[in-house]
């Protein structure tokens, strides 16, 4: 079953096959088109062959290997912005690289305590301290001095300069 076009004899088969003037075969391959605006598929997030919200459920499924707190985290970004949310939960993922699991969970319970659901608000409380530490203090030191001798130094000095 072949055709001739311009004196070449072609033949169909998963790519075209095509026999040049010396009778050599040359396979070709050749990119049908459709016509525009019409695609033969679609593709998801990251070029996967779902819709994106299936691959939001795949990445939410992803944050929560991290911790509880950071599947939470994600669940709850995808129920307040929907498939928008799905670039922050792969933010989320990839957080793994640079901090620890532990570091991230802590960034996520607090983010849920705020209730804010955006990346930029995570990568900043991942950078934030814990807790603050908190130091007794001391009433007494051998390197402080007390008040009363900067006070009579003071009084001295300014008294002095008075009565010259």
């Amino acid at each position: 079953m072949g055709a001739v076009y311009a004196g070449l004899l072609l033949e169909r088969s998963d790519a075209f096959c095509a026999t040049t003037p010396h009778h050599q075969i040359v396979r070709t391959v050749c990119q049908i088109t459709s016509s525009l605006g019409h695609f033969s598929h679609v593709l998801g997030a990251r070029g996967l062959h779902a819709p994106v919200i299936s691959s939001c459920r795949y990445w939410i499924s992803r944050a929560a290997v991290i911790g509880e707190q950071c599947g939470q985290w994600a669940q709850g970004a995808f129920e307040r912005r929907g498939a928008e949310s799905l670039r922050s939960i792969m933010g989320l993922c990839a957080l793994i690289k640079q901090h620890s699991a532990t570091a991230i969970n802590t960034a996520c319970s607090k983010a849920l305590k705020a209730g804010t659901y955006r990346f930029k608000d995570l990568r900043r409380l991942i950078g934030s301290p814990s807790e603050q530490q908190v130091f007794g203090f001391a009433e007494n030191h051998p390197l402080i001095r007390d008040l009363t001798i900067y006070s009579n130094f003071i009084n001295q000095f300014y008294t002095h300069e008075q009565h010259p």
